[in-house]
């Protein structure tokens, strides 16, 4: 599993948590057969800052859309404002991610919270390669 698909379960398991389930939470999008209230969790983009020694810092961006039962302006923002505060932290596998940003906004009978994730990541070399970078010192 990559980190953006941990970050995306970490998401989906902290929204269930918070709404329990009345709420459904989708991996994808589809309109289709929707039960409301319910939330999206979509994936948008990563990228990936280099740093040295093969470390890097990955961004990974979100959008989570939320139905509430009625659709109300008032519900929306409720609903909204409860699933910002459960994806400020998130936790899969025993690791911690927390959202850099957030922003949430309400319309059309859904609202939609953008949060953005940053993670130190490191490139794994294989071991091989690894021993070949290695020189002994002899004196």
């Amino acid at each position: 599993m990559n980190m953006e698909e941990k970050i995306k379960t970490a998401i989906e398991t902290a929204l269930h948590n918070c709404f329990g389930d009345e709420t459904t939470i989708y991996a994808q999008k589809s309109t289709q057969a929707m039960k409301k209230p319910c939330a999206f969790v979509l994936f948008k983009k990563s990228t990936i800052q280099p740093l040295i020694m093969g470390r890097g810092i990955l961004s990974a961006a979100f959008e989570i859309e939320m139905h509430s039962k009625n659709g109300t302006n008032d519900e929306l923002a409720e609903m909204a404002e409860k699933a910002m505060n459960a994806i400020k932290t998130v936790e899969n596998e025993g690791e911690k991610y927390f959202a850099f940003s957030a922003g949430i906004s309400v319309e059309n009978e859904k609202a939609c919270i953008e949060a953005q994730y940053r993670i130190c990541v490191y490139e794994a070399e294989e071991a091989s390669e690894l021993m070949e970078k290695l020189e002994t010192k002899e004196e």
